[in-house]
């Protein structure tokens, strides 16, 4: 995946479901620090659809939930093997409902995860990104 891919993902995916599932024009995306995230054009992007980006410290305990979020769903669809429709649906309505679940979980972790923060010097930036996420 590219910029350009990432910025038009975004763009047809993202703004449509906030919009629609949360009915809000403002709002803070996190994303981590990978190059496509970071890129001239995937700024850009942000900056012209006003979207406040939360800062994502670098070499921290895990506070991004979604690595391990997607890391479970890909092994939930490794697992399947779906080859008709009805077997596709079936597997749809499964990660429907587990998938909820997994994302609490991985946002409870980080009561786990604050006192690590805390000792490693993160300050309240940190807190901050944490209490953001919480909310969600």
């Amino acid at each position: 995946m590219n910029s350009e891919i990432y910025t038009r993902i975004l763009e047809q995916a993202l703004l449509p479901f906030i919009k629609n599932k949360y009915d809000c024009d403002d709002f803070e995306f996190l994303q981590d620090n990978a190059p496509i995230h970071k890129s001239k054009l995937s700024m850009n992007w942000f900056k012209e659809n006003s979207i406040k980006l939360v800062s994502f410290p670098t070499k921290s305990p895990d506070l991004n939930p979604i690595e391990k979020i997607w890391n479970g769903l890909k092994n939930m669809i490794e697992k399947e093997s779906a080859e008709t429709q009805e077997e596709l649906k079936n597997f749809k309505k499964k990660i429907g409902k587990k998938f909820p679940q997994k994302i609490r979980a991985q946002i409870k972790h980080l009561d786990k995860i604050i006192p690590k923060i805390l000792e490693n010097g993160g300050g309240i930036q940190h807190l901050k990104l944490v209490s953001k996420m919480i909310r969600l």
